[in-house]
């Protein structure tokens, strides 16, 4: 029913041909103006719950629902969406496992809703990054640092992929955390082994009674080389 009391029926046919035909009708009021009646105070969304704008009955008791003008309105033009959280930072960041310092943890709290609530908080796993330091030589010790930052690029799409509208970062909300590093001053380079280019493979020696190779092997960064003896 529209608000002058009018109601538009509307009928869609498909004919013979396959082809979709739609007509409208309105048929007049009849006589028959929405009154506002009883209210209903507006329901507010919540973080997680969508909410429910302010309406009137019609004083003729027939399901219509009126806005502050009097007009009829649907269930769907009542409502109002879930807020979705808004998140900001809640201490530094912290690392998953400290054996291998791969993987940090950026710990997010809703700013709004209480403890609790669905959503409430929300743990992102970001990844580090590895600087070496004396690396000139395989088999020396020096040293390995892991960093974790919020600006990181990959990072970044990591925390914009976990937060899912409508949920969002508060303004701001990353500009404070720090980066979050680790150094390991035991580290050992070790070698890069790969298979020889050139002469990989030595069958001197085979018999005819036994077979057995000898595959070569050099580091890709110091140019060492080993030999292996494999037999059959």
């Amino acid at each position: 029913m529209q608000p002058d009391g009018s109601t538009v029926y509307t009928a869609s046919v498909t004919g013979p041909d396959g082809g979709v035909y739609t007509d409208t009708h309105t048929k007049p009021a009849d006589g028959h103006r929405h009154t506002k009646g009883t209210k209903h105070d507006a329901q507010p969304a919540t973080c997680t719950q969508a909410g429910v704008a302010e309406y009137w009955d019609c004083e003729a008791n027939d399901g219509t629902k009126l806005n502050a003008a009097g007009e009829a309105v649907t269930d769907a033009q009542l409502a109002i969406s879930a807020l979705g959280h808004t998140y900001t930072v809640s201490g530094a960041l912290e690392w998953k496992e400290t054996s291998s310092y791969t993987t940090a943890i950026l710990h997010l709290v809703c700013s709004v809703c209480a403890d609790g609530t669905d959503g409430h908080t929300l743990d992102v796993e970001l990844t580090a990054k590895q600087t070496t330091s004396d690396a000139s030589t395989c088999g020396a010790t020096g040293s390995i640092t892991y960093t974790v930052s919020v600006e990181d690029t990959d990072n970044a799409a990591a925390i914009t992929a976990a937060v899912v509208a409508p949920n969002k970062l508060a303004q701001g909300a990353l500009d404070s955390v720090e980066p979050l590093t680790h150094t390991d001053n035991n580290a050992q380079r070790g070698h890069d082994w790969k298979l020889a280019q050139q002469g990989a493979f030595d069958w001197t020696g085979t018999t005819k009674d036994s077979a057995s190779v000898k595959v070569k092997y050099v580091c890709q960064t110091c140019s060492e080389e080993i030999t292996l003896t494999f037999t059959d």
